[in-house]
């Protein structure tokens, strides 16, 4: 991410995540973007140099009704105030954790408000040869797909990566974000990091065909509530396997009545 004063980060209503463990080159984050990726890779929005942090660790929306946090299925897992989370809202002055790296909520999270809800819609997977089909439905909640344990779809296949596209709602639309360095998703023979889905989309992933169908037209608002969900492990190859108690620091925090109970 690029450089940003505070106060010029604030001006633009940016969430702000401050280092629990600052170092040198990372003391303060400012969501710059509506959807960030966090990760080890070199080539995602936050880039944590950590061997516990997974490739493609956790996904940070910022929408209208507040920030969420998608955990990617990691290995080490995705906290919020201790607690392993699978999506939930983001408050200020809460502490997440992507494996062994910290943030507080600084700024600009807020409280979670009305929330526009997008269409509910389907996923169509056509089994090799169009023998049978699956059918899953998509609520409001963000849909993984890859070959890592713990995805929404599961795909056992040599090149699609542990978690390969994910689907999620933003300001009451749904997108599908490519995750893979492979460059092997497309929509409707387009390939693109992240594509608007609208309905009867073609969606290839690896040489996998699904079908993007909605199902109903655009509906009310909600009071944003997500749900937190305990999540489960993968084996994501070169990522060292984290052994808790939490740090210091965050106990710390904690104790000093900076977090929410």
């Amino acid at each position: 991410m690029q450089q940003y004063t505070q106060s010029h980060a604030a001006s633009m209503n940016w969430p702000i995540l401050s280092a629990v463990k600052p170092t040198p080159t990372l003391v303060q984050v400012a969501l710059d973007r509506p959807v960030c990726v966090v990760g080890a890779r070199a080539r995602v929005s936050l880039p944590l140099s950590s061997s516990h942090v997974s490739r493609t660790h956790a996904l940070i929306i910022h929408d209208a009704g507040g920030v969420y946090v998608r955990d990617l299925a990691s290995l080490n897992k995705t906290f919020v105030n201790k607690r392993a989370v699978r999506e939930t809202w983001l408050l200020d002055r809460d502490i997440v954790q992507f494996g062994t790296e910290a943030f507080v909520c600084r700024s600009g999270f807020g409280q979670p408000s009305q929330r526009e809800l997008a269409p509910l819609a389907e996923l169509w997977l056509t089994a090799s040869g169009g023998a049978s089909m699956e059918v899953m439905a998509l609520g409001q909640e963000t849909f993984l797909i890859g070959s890592r344990g713990g995805c929404d779809l599961l795909l056992d296949a040599a090149d699609v990566a542990s978690a390969h596209a994910v689907i999620f709602v933003r300001d009451g639309r749904r997108y599908l974000r490519n995750l893979s360095p492979l460059g092997n998703t497309s929509v409707d023979g387009r390939a693109g990091r992240e594509v608007e889905l609208h309905g009867e989309e073609q969606v290839l992933i690896a040489g996998n065909r699904l079908e993007f169908h909605v199902i109903e037209p655009n509906v009310t608002l909600s009071d944003g509530t997500a749900a937190v969900h305990e999540d489960g492990e993968d084996d994501d190859s070169g990522e060292d396997e984290l052994i808790l108690p939490w740090e210091e620091a965050v106990e710390e925090a904690n104790a000093a009545g900076s977090v929410r109970g």
